[in-house]
Formats: C-alpha cells, structure tokens, sequence
C-alpha cells in the first residue's frame, strides 16, 4: 500500500504523518521460497530477525511449511523482539485489527509450521501427536505470550470465547465473496475458553486483569490499575474502519487502542515495546477494494500521530512499515483534482471509455481464473 495514494486520498497537497518522518527508506521482501512474500514470514523477518518460508511463523527457514516436528527444534525457533523486550525487563502490548492469532501478531509470540494453525481445529492430528501447539493455545499458555501486558484485536473465535453475535456475523455491506470478512476460519473444539485462562491465569498470580468485548468496556478500563488487557472485539477479524460500529456495543478504533496500551506500557520503568497493525488494509487490497483499504490507512495514520503526541522522541523509537506491497497501480493520466478513487480517460484511448485511476493485476476482476477459484469455494 502505497503512502503516496492516502495523500490523494486526503487532498491535493496533504501528507501522511508517515511521509514527514525525517528518515524514509524502502525495503526489499521476500520469503527464503518465494519471490513474493507472505505476511506470516515477513513478520517473521523483522519480528524474529531471520528469513523464513511461506506460511511459516516465528521459525526460520529449515523449516518447511506444515513440517510440526522441525518447528519443534530449539534450533529452528529464534526468538522475538517482544520476547528480547521482556528478557529486558520492559512492557509489552500488541493490538491488530485482525485476530490476535493472524500472521503478523502472532510472529511476536508463537512458532509455527503454519499460520493456518491458529486454534486446535486446524491443526491436523499428526502434529497434535507430536507436540504441536496451535498459535491461540502458544499464545496464552508459552512465553512470551502469556507475559504480554496488552492486547487488542479481534480473534474471539480462535480462543474459544466466541459469543452469540460470532456464531451470526453480519457481513459488510458491498462484501465480495465474504473474502476475511464477518467469518471465522477457525473455532475450537477442545472445548476450551482460553480468554477465561488468561484472566484466571493472571488474577491466580496476584495480578489485577481485564478481559473486554465491546467499545463502552473498553473505555471502562483505567489503565493505571490493571496490570495486564485483554480486548477481543470480533469473533474473526474487527471491521473495516468504514464500517466501524461507533456504538458503545461496537468496536474501538486503532487509534484508541494504541493510546490505551501506551497509557498502559507508560507505568513500566524498563521501557516498553507495542506493536500495532492496522491488518485489514492488506485484506481490503487482496479483495481489490481500494477505499477500504484508504479509510484503514487513515485510521492507522490517525494512531501513529497519537503515538507520536503521547511518547518522549528522545528516548522512543517509532518504526512506520508495510511487510510488503500489493499489485494495486495508478494509471495515466488523471486530472490533478480528480479523486483516487474516481475515473478518467484520455483523446488517444482506443475504445474512449472511462478507466478508475487505481486498478489491480491480481484479485477479483483482475483474472477470470481468480473469480472462478473463488466462487467454486462458496
């Protein structure tokens, strides 16, 4: 996702927070296997330091994808800068607005051979057998994930904590084959409520914790008392920011979450490391469904400035980054005023029909065979 498209998105002459940094640069992706990477071993490079394979998590790359018993060697399983911030005594916090077991978030606590794995129903039975954790069960039961201070996403399902509302979801409106969208891809069936042992876990040890669902509980929370936040807002993925429900039944915004969780990390003394994601603009570009993707992006810029108010910049560092680029293009050549996300044509097009200014060489409408993929699954 380009910054350049959310400056035409605001108007003509607004930047992005991102784009007045002082130190830009760009990155090079890919997996050790593949050309073009995935998010799973992307977050897996600059989380754990090491390249990785496709599909993988928090191991490196001697481990191929869905290999359990290579993942299980200490060898293979490099550690987290999350795991390295708490060796160092200082506090941690992770919010997405994808589930907390996705791949990004989940490269900051779990090793895995598979991204898929993200509750107990996806992981096949040879690798139960031999020892395998699911990604959820990683995440509340092993370090570094049972030790994070904050965390805020959605994911509800992965845990066994669903509720009523997750076993109906209502998709969003416009919704292109339900793609990442108002369904989970992953309930328990061990029975399980791992968001229950997360909060027995920690009031059991003497610690104070909170475990909320919705926007008014949230904002209930009193950041200087509770010692660890547990937030899940959706069974699967949080919604797009475009239709957010603002309600007190509905969901936080990323930019509330992450000044929640620096209110919080604050206290610590040793310092603290937060990472936030704002996960549904890779999923609206997968869909190819730019204004999405734009709102999502407005709303982690409107985070990131909120970071920047609220930390000292002499002594934090604020690392701004895509894991990697999508196929989403601009074409020539659209009026200088004229709206990203609107159309234009030229004297010398053949045919003299309009074209949208943004278009996608992957996703629906890209590729028949993309379309009919899709629609065969349903």
């Amino acid at each position: 996702m380009s910054f350049y498209s959310l400056e035409m998105f605001y108007s003509i002459e607004t930047h992005c927070i991102v784009l007045n940094f002082l130190n830009i640069s760009y990155i090079q992706t890919y997996n050790v296997d593949k050309q073009v990477p995935d998010s799973a071993g992307t977050a897996t490079a600059y989380l754990c330091g090491v390249k990785a394979n496709l599909h993988t998590i928090g191991v490196n790359a001697n481990v191929q994808p869905y290999n359990c018993s290579a993942s299980l060697d200490s060898r293979n399983r490099p550690d987290s800068i999350l795991k390295w911030s708490q060796d160092a005594g200082k506090g941690t916090g992770v919010i997405t607005t994808t589930r907390i077991t996705h791949a990004t978030p989940s490269a900051a606590y779990a090793h895995s051979a598979s991204r898929d794995w993200e509750c107990d129903s996806m992981l096949p039975e040879d690798a139960k057998e031999k020892g395998c954790k699911d990604i959820a069960r990683q995440l509340v039961e092993d370090l570094p994930g049972k030790n994070i201070n904050v965390l805020l996403a959605g994911g509800r399902d992965t845990l066994g904590a669903s509720t009523p509302e997750d076993d109906n979801p209502i998709p969003n409106k416009n919704d292109r084959l339900n793609f990442e969208d108002g369904e989970s891809t992953c309930k328990r069936e061990d029975g399980r409520n791992l968001a229950d042992e997360w909060i027995s876990e920690k009031t059991n040890a003497g610690k104070s914790a909170v475990y909320v669902t919705n926007t008014q509980e949230f904002r209930e929370v009193d950041p200087e008392k509770e010692d660890y936040i547990l937030g899940l807002f959706k069974g699967s993925h949080m919604d797009f920011s475009y239709y957010r429900d603002e309600s007190p039944k509905g969901s936080p915004s990323i930019k509330e979450m992450t000044e929640l969780a620096i209110k919080r990390l604050q206290r610590e003394t040793n310092g603290f490391f937060l990472l936030v994601e704002g996960g549904r603009i890779d999923q609206a570009l997968h869909d190819t469904r730019p204004r999405l993707a734009l709102e999502d992006l407005v709303a982690l810029d409107e985070a990131v400035q909120a970071a920047l108010d609220m930390v000292n910049l002499e002594e934090t560092l604020i690392i701004v980054t895509a894991d990697h680029s999508h196929s989403m293009t601009m074409s020539g050549y659209p009026p200088r005023d004229n709206s990203i996300l609107g159309t234009t044509t030229m004297d010398d097009v053949t045919d003299k029909m309009p074209y949208t200014t943004l278009m996608f060489t992957t996703g629906p409408g890209a590729t028949f065979t993309w379309m009919v993929k899709r629609l065969k699954k349903k």
